[in-house]
């Protein structure tokens, strides 16, 4: 947190900074393997950004279809 806060990390929010801190506490105190994977997951929302998913679409023109039933 003390490194987030260096580099201007942290959330604006101050209730968005006081649940990250209390998921760290969970993440690092708790027992229970349920309460410490949704606070690892509230730490990696916080702090990663989620993967850009990359599609790849091919448009046919009508032409393209044409050739292809007269192909057949």
């Amino acid at each position: 947190m003390k490194k987030m806060a260096e580099n201007d990390q942290l959330p604006d929010d101050p209730r968005a900074v006081e649940a990250l801190k209390e998921s760290m506490v969970i993440l690092r105190t708790q027992e229970d393997a349920k309460l410490k994977l949704a606070a690892a997951r509230l730490v990696l929302d916080f702090t990663k950004a989620k993967p850009t998913s990359k599609q790849e679409i091919t448009v046919k023109t009508a032409e393209d279809y044409l050739d292809e039933i007269a192909d057949d």
